[in-house]
């Protein structure tokens, strides 16, 4: 992070970052109800959403003949339409669905249990839809990403944070056990040498593999000779 010409591989800090937990998403998966059928009775529903100080109170309708599938679609876009924080989907399986509603936010940063609530106690339309549909009941609570720098424990909200104002990280996965990431800068010269290696043991593998076809399954080596005539070539040219 920073101006490149500031930066200098000898000064900046390093660091072994081990992975113990990634900063999960709240989830509240609704109840499996058949397809084809609806036993809400016809009439207008709602349901409020309390996400971070703010109600959000989403209003639907439901006529003679709806479907609890076609009902579950249309919510799901009701509710994405909004952008408050949340997201929605539909789960199918073997003529059942269930809506799933997601946290966008991970992590716990102001340290309440839940990052949004789904209630119809006080909704201004008829309420029933949240038992109806069992969108109030938490199934995954979010919890904060959790990882040691040089050995030393810390915790995030998001999976994406900068280290000591000199790194910008984004975890991808849990560390294997005793498998630390270290993080540091390599001077020009050595990423360059890193580099060049990488791309040529790429290249080997990817002619011994073409070969290994070839032989396994007796096909020409047309692929493979082409491949070493494009390498002359390029070192008459760059010679």
């Amino acid at each position: 992070i920073g101006d490149d010409n500031s930066v200098d591989a000898d000064e900046t800090p390093s660091f072994d970052l081990g992975v113990q937990r990634l900063a999960g998403k709240q989830v509240n998966m609704g109840s499996f109800i058949d397809d084809g059928t609806m036993t809400l009775e016809p009439d207008t529903y709602s349901f409020d959403i309390h996400i971070g100080d703010t109600d959000y109170e989403f209003q639907f309708n439901v006529e003679p003949g709806d479907r609890n599938k076609e009902m579950e679609d249309k919510l799901a876009r009701l509710i994405n339409r909004s952008n408050i924080g949340v997201e929605v989907s539909v789960i199918s399986d073997n003529g059942r669905s269930a809506l799933k509603i997601e946290s966008v936010a991970t992590g716990t940063p102001d340290g309440k249990d839940a990052i949004f609530n789904i209630s119809d106690d006080n909704t201004s339309k008829r309420a029933g839809a949240v038992d109806y549909f069992g969108l109030g009941e938490i199934t995954e609570l979010p919890h904060n990403a959790e990882f040691t720098l040089n050995g030393n424990p810390h915790s995030a909200y998001s999976n994406s944070f900068t280290i000591d104002k000199a790194y910008e990280v984004t975890l991808k996965g849990r560390s294997e056990d005793g498998h630390d990431a270290h993080i540091g800068l390599k001077p020009d010269v050595e990423s360059l040498i890193s580099n060049v290696e990488s791309l040529v043991d790429g290249y080997n593998s990817f002619i011994t593999k073409a070969m290994d076809y070839s032989k396994t399954y007796g096909l020409s080596n047309k692929f493979s000779n082409e491949m070493r005539g494009i390498q002359r070539s390029e070192e008459r040219r760059v010679g």
